[in-house]
């Protein structure tokens, strides 16, 4: 408000000790450059012992004063001691006071929860306090104070926004003065009180909009705002949702540009709109810039823009508008970003995405998310919660059953497990329980929705039934053990049977495989030989018979398209040859033989035809807990295999029994499908396991389009696509399903028995999130990675007193198994699993931080930071013990240290030729990319205190790092600009200190540095032959690095040395990135956008072509080389080469920002496909990637090779002749399956309306075009 207030400071010194805090009014002095101090107060409090102090911001105010318009300023500030007293600071001029305005008694009864009955000091506790700024109020002497208090009483918990009020006296230079003599007797309840607030809700902030003052409180899901009615004069409140990427640590409201600015744990800074049509119309534009390159903020500087030239430049005058933002956390690190209120423009939708659910449910937004491969799908673990509301998350992704009617009881306990059959007969329907051991047939009737027990008439209910159907209304064809009979429900009799026993004289020949379709059954007869009969005209009548080479071990029935005829083929499986040999049903001629296709015998098949498409696939369970997808067409008459080897996928670990189950496309979306197309129906194939969990296979018509598409678009080889036409996806629940079977309503239900008895018939849920299961961590989440050998997620967690630890769960079945606590004072900033000396390690990097103390001479010694990398060995240890509630199976153990020199926010793996197996570690710095080398030194000996060695050795570092600073040898700072960020005087890394092992310790040396413009903020490492990786900066900057050999000062000396690939700038701060295949192309997430970047591998090689040109030239002239440079505005002596751009292939908004990108399969795997990928397959490769929102929403997204999306795109063009030009925002957010549609022609422009119709076939597949 005036220069002498922008050039001052004003400090609050709390000591502890003596129980005192003191105020003192800084002013700068140009002369002596220097703060002096021209005013000061004190204060009692807090009492002796460590206290928490909240202090607000200042608010100004005018007290009138005759003869000036505007009357003097007046700052004022309310603090908080615990929840002790509540005091205020007056600054006017040189002038400080400070006055008590509650005492802890008269606060406590103001702010008590009516259910609380505790005493203050021991369940509650003041998050923020802000003066409301009301000049009205101050003006008719009085001031209102907002308090945000979080109470525990357990078992009740809450956070509530309270505000006291305090009646000003009309004298005085406060405009009257706080109660006469410190008295609190006119403090009283404030204007508005709002109770249950969210429980992540940490941060309060009083805005001067221009709609008036109001106070703001953030959340980590949102922001609830408070203003005063002008009409009514009564307050009103706003509920806004708008999820960060973290716990709120600080806010900052911006007058000039109308925006609230919001810190949070994860380290980045939300920029909220305030818009100016009143308090109603309130953060309709929400821009996220949110970056994890620092500690969490602990307060936000707006400094100003200076005014616009005259002779500015468009892109000048722009950037002058833009205001410097200062950000600073506790431990000393700052960085400044440029801010202004235009918002980045998205570009149209270029993608559709299929929701897979949410990973977080009221627990907060989620922080950090990684992935848990397992033996038939992954599952993705999540945290996020601050405190006593931070979770731990594990969320398998597959189907799920879910029910619409039961029968309890609906099988006898002591008959044992049955199979199930169904059958449709028109009027009625039944499931029949089939008991092989009892040789018994039980049937219950399901009819307008309800089940009953039924005696069917004429149906065999002394012998176990094999296969049932019905050719005719009011007709079952029952195959059992002893004979084939048609019954006649109508009749109540058998009106036709047939005995192989009675047709050759003999005696009971048995029969243990039969299988029916339609009017046909095949029935084997032992020996190799299989009967064919058919109903016919009300009768029985036997068809051709069959002699195969071995025994029958399954039997199945399907129908086919050959050439231009339908037919019936029987499938049948052989003993001890595991092969399956495929026949024309009519006349039993061999038509194809399928040779073994592994070392489980076939116990169960099943066909599904492809209708419109020539391709069929046969599915084949065996007895080894394997499925086997063999895909096959017609051509001229005949059947040819379209692959040379069939696909496997691993289900369980015994006999895998198949089971067709037809479903509707809304049964899987939700959405409305077109009931009159048969074509539209979506076939499953149900894999059901009795050790694992089941698997659904799922293909339809629209998977045969996709197909279509991707031969025109160049895939000559079926057989590299032809796993893409099925999707394997895991029944979440389904251990406890022991049969299951078509509904026989034959509306696309299923039924289903228990291992409880209990009958189901109900449909697959495709929501994709088959479970989750939930863990309270205690202690506020920080990141997470997966350790894979140990089946373990480590967890970097932070309790209420600052220290960090970590937290090991089972992957599996999240539970708690072991916990270290990390050294004194550390403060992440990144995890990963890496590999280190040949095994996978956690690697941990943050700063060693020694607080800020007042020492002799009440001089204030500075915080000291130091950058470190911890190693740790994770495993599982034999001597399990339960300590609580946990079991304790797993070890961490500290094996290293190594000291930076710079923070560190991201780390990842690599390899080089060169240095053939040892393991090289790529650190993204504030000011630096580091490669570290990583080598087992066997100098460095382990012993029994190796981690004590280890922490004393950190400990040392601090020490020598204070008395380098002390004595002025050396200045600290975690932002180098361009330079080295190990400064002169820093003590030299050492080999870091081992904790265990066999004679040997870890041994870490740096190999090479690159120096950066800004904090990098994320590193991943590209696939391929070479040693590439992708990093990202806080200024948007994508940039593709490799390693290069680089000729020493030595004959035979050679250094290696970073250059850019290839670059990209987003032109917003990316929040994660990830490498596809191997490392052609790259997924970006933004905090508004998701895209993904093509490299162009010609004009890479042609810019490495002319730096070798270049640097020959310059070597032969003496000079100095060019210099490649990933900034296009780099400068350097020898000349500058900029390393080209990258393209845009795709781009599509994100309602919430996506803090992860997860490579995950998230499905069974095929052993076939594993091999393609591994091959670096180009065209139809298919991977897949989950995308994980600060919301908690879940995206799976399937990103397919480039030509394969110029197939896509005549595909989607086909698909809707009636609007060519379709999209708006295609991002599902987990809750509501949101179908749209892109036009992927170049240069069409994006509409409002979109045909939800368009690419309906390519929503149920999930499928993103890259």
């Amino acid at each position: 408000s005036s220069k002498t207030s922008k050039d001052s400071l004003l400090v609050l010194y709390v000591d502890h000790s003596k129980g005192k805090h003191y105020w003192s009014l800084l002013r700068w002095d140009d002369e002596g450059s220097a703060f002096g101090e021209v005013g000061h107060a004190a204060g009692e409090g807090p009492a002796p012992g460590k206290a928490e102090v909240v202090c607000g911001a200042l608010a100004s105010f005018r007290v009138p004063t005759r003869g000036a318009r505007e009357g003097s300023p007046v700052h004022l500030a309310a603090y908080a001691i615990s929840c002790k007293a509540l005091w205020a600071v007056r600054v006017s001029g040189s002038e400080v006071e400070a006055r008590a305005i509650a005492s802890g008694g008269a606060l406590w009864r103001l702010l008590r929860p009516p259910r609380c009955s505790g005493p203050p000091a021991s369940c509650s506790r003041i998050l923020g306090v802000e003066v409301l700024r009301s000049q009205r109020d101050f003006s008719a002497g009085r001031l209102s104070v907002a308090l945000l208090v979080t109470t525990h009483d357990p078992p009740t918990e809450q956070t509530d926004l309270r505000t006291v009020a305090l009646a000003l006296p009309r004298s005085g230079t406060w405009g009257g003065t706080l109660g006469e003599s410190g008295s609190t007797q006119s403090l009283e309840a404030g204007p508005f009180t709002c109770e249950n607030l969210d429980p992540t809700t940490a941060v309060l902030c009083a805005c001067d909009t221009e709609n008036g003052p109001e106070v703001v409180a953030v959340s980590s899901q949102g922001m609830d705002r408070f203003w005063e009615d002008e009409v009514g004069g009564e307050f009103r409140s706003h509920r806004k949702e708008a999820a960060m990427g973290g716990v709120p640590t600080c806010a900052r409201y911006v007058r000039e540009l109308g925006i609230l600015l919001v810190g949070e744990t994860s380290g980045g800074v939300h920029c909220i709109g305030m818009l100016p049509k009143g308090h109603g119309a309130m953060a309709a534009r929400v821009h996220r810039s949110d970056g994890l390159a620092f500690p969490p903020p602990s307060s936000l500087e707006l400094l100003p823009s200076p005014s616009p030239a005259q002779d500015m430049t468009n892109a000048e005058e722009e950037r002058a508008r833009c205001h410097e933002l200062v950000i600073a956390s506790a431990h000393g690190a700052t960085e400044w970003l440029w801010i202004s209120s235009h918002g980045p423009v998205t570009a149209k939708p270029l993608v559709i995405a299929k929701p897979a659910g949410r990973v977080s449910e009221g627990s907060g937004a989620v922080v950090d998310a990684c992935c848990s491969p397992g033996h038939g799908g992954d599952a993705v673990v999540s945290c996020g919660g601050a405190a006593g509301h931070a979770v731990a998350a594990r969320t398998a992704l597959g189907l799920s059953l879910r029910a619409v009617a039961e029968a309890e009881g609906a099988v006898p306990e002591e008959f044992g497990r049955p199979d199930l059959v169904a059958v449709d007969c028109g009027k009625r329907s039944f499931v029949l329980f089939s008991f092989e051991a009892q040789r018994r047939t039980l049937a219950m009737e399901c009819s307008d929705g309800g089940m009953r027990p039924a005696e069917v008439p004429g149906l065999e209910h002394l012998d176990v039934t094999l296969c049932a159907t019905s050719p005719g209304t009011d007709l079952i064809l029952q195959a059992t053990a002893g004979e084939v009979r048609l019954a006649c429900l109508e009749q109540g009799r058998a009106i036709a049977r047939w005995s192989a026993a009675e047709q050759q004289g003999q005696g009971f020949i048995g029969s243990k495989h039969a299988a029916a379709c339609g009017s046909r059954v095949a029935v084997s007869l032992g020996g190799g030989v299989v009967q064919g009969l058919r109903a016919w005209n009300r009768k029985i009548q036997p068809l051709a018979r069959v002699h195969l080479e071995r025994e029958v071990s399954c039997l199945a029935l399907a129908e086919c398209e050959l050439g231009c005829d339908d037919v019936t083929l029987l499938l049948a499986g052989e003993w001890m040859t595991n092969a399956v040999v495929v026949l024309e049903f009519q006349q039993m001629e061999e038509l194809l033989r399928i040779d073994p296709l592994g070392p489980g015998q076939p116990r169960s098949l099943a066909l599904v035809s492809g209708g419109r498409s020539s391709l069929s696939h046969l599915y084949v369970g065996t007895a080894l807990g394997t499925v086997h997808l063999v895909p096959f067409s017609a051509e001229d008459g005949e059947l040819c295999i379209e692959v040379e080897e069939a696909d496997t996928a691993h289900v369980g670990q015994g006999p895998i029994d198949l089971t067709l189950v037809p479903v509707e496309p809304k049964r899987l979306q939700g959405g409305v499908s077109d009931s009159k197309s048969m074509d539209s129906r979506v076939t499953c194939v149900y894999a059901r396991s009795d050790v694992d969990e089941s698997v659904v296979f799922v293909e339809g018509r629209l998977a045969m389009e996709l197909r279509s598409a991707l031969q025109e678009a160049g895939e000559e080889e079926a057989g590299g696509a032809a796993w893409l036409e099925v999707r394997a996806c895991r029944v979440g629940g389904s251990r406890e399903v022991s049969a299951i079977v078509a509904a026989p309503t034959n509306n696309g239900c299923v039924a289903w028995l228990d291992r409880n008895g209990c009958l189901r018939v109900g449909s697959l849920d495709w929501n994709d999130r088959a479970s989750r299961n939930v863990l309270p961590l205690r202690r506020t989440a920080m990141a997470v990675a997966h350790h894979e050998p140990s089946d373990t997620a480590v967890f970097v967690t932070e309790d209420e007193e600052g220290r960090s630890w970590l937290d090991l769960v089972d992957s599996t079945t999240t539970e708690r198994k072991a916990g270290l606590r990390m050294h004194e004072g550390h403060v992440h900033t990144a995890l990963a699993v890496a590999s280190v000396a040949g095994k996978l390690c956690v690697v941990t990097c943050g700063l060693a931080v020694r607080d800020a103390a007042l020492v002799e001479g009440n001089c204030l010694r500075p915080a000291q930071v130091c950058p470190i990398a911890s190693f740790y060995q994770v495993g599982r240890k034999f001597d399990t013990k339960v300590e609580g509630s946990d079991t304790v199976d797993r070890e961490v153990s500290l094996i290293g240290a190594h000291s930076l020199g710079d923070a560190c926010n991201s780390v990842c793996d690599c390899r080089h030729p060169r240095l053939g197996a040892e393991d090289l570690l790529v650190l993204g710095c504030n000011s630096s990319l580091v490669i570290l080398r990583l080598t087992l030194d066997a100098s460095s000996h382990a012993g029994k205190g190796g981690q004590d060695e280890a922490l004393a050795d950190i400990t040392r570092r601090l020490n020598a790092m204070e008395t380098r600073v002390a004595s002025g040898e050396w200045n600290p700072s975690l932002v180098g600009g361009g330079a080295s960020a190990r400064a002169e005087g820093e003590p030299e890394p050492r080999p870091a200190a081992a904790a265990k092992g066999k004679g040997r310790g870890l041994a870490v040396s740096e190999l090479c540095r690159r120096d950066q413009r800004h904090p990098i903020s994320r590193v991943r490492r590209c696939g391929g032959a070479e040693s590439e990786f992708v990093a990202s900066d806080l200024q948007g900057n994508v940039v593709v690095y490799r390693l290069r050999e680089a000729e020493g000062e030595g004959a035979h000396s050679a250094i290696l040395e970073l250059v850019p690939a290839c670059r990209y700038s987003t032109g917003a701060l990316v929040l994660d990135l990830c490498p596809i295949g191997d490392g052609s192309s790259v997924l970006v997430s933004d905090a508004l956008a998701c895209r993904v970047l093509q490299r162009d591998p010609a004009t890479e090689r042609e810019f490495r072509r002319r730096c070798e040109e270049q640097r020959a030239e310059a070597h032969e002239k003496g000079d100095d080389p060019p210099a490649p440079s990933e900034y296009p505005s780099a400068e350097s002596e020898g000349g500058t080469l900029v390393a080209p751009e990258m393209g845009v292939s795709g781009t599509w908004s994100t309602p919430d920002p996506v803090v992860r990108i997860l490579e995950g399969n998230l499905r069974p795997r095929w052993t076939m496909r594993q091999e393609a990928l591994a091959a670096g397959a180009g065209l139809g490769s298919l991977l897949r990637f989950l995308l994980v929102t600060s919301g908690g929403g879940l995206a799976a997204v399937d990103v397919l090779g480039d030509q394969a999306v110029a197939g896509l795109s005549s595909l989607a063009a086909e698909s809707s002749p009636n609007h060519p030009g379709v999209s708006g925002n295609c991002w599902l957010d987990g809750d509501a399956a949101i179908e749209g549609a892109a036009d992927w022609a170049e240069g069409a422009q994006s509409t409002a309306k979109g045909s939800r119709e368009a690419l309906k076939a390519l929503t149920l597949l999930g499928l993103l075009h890259a």
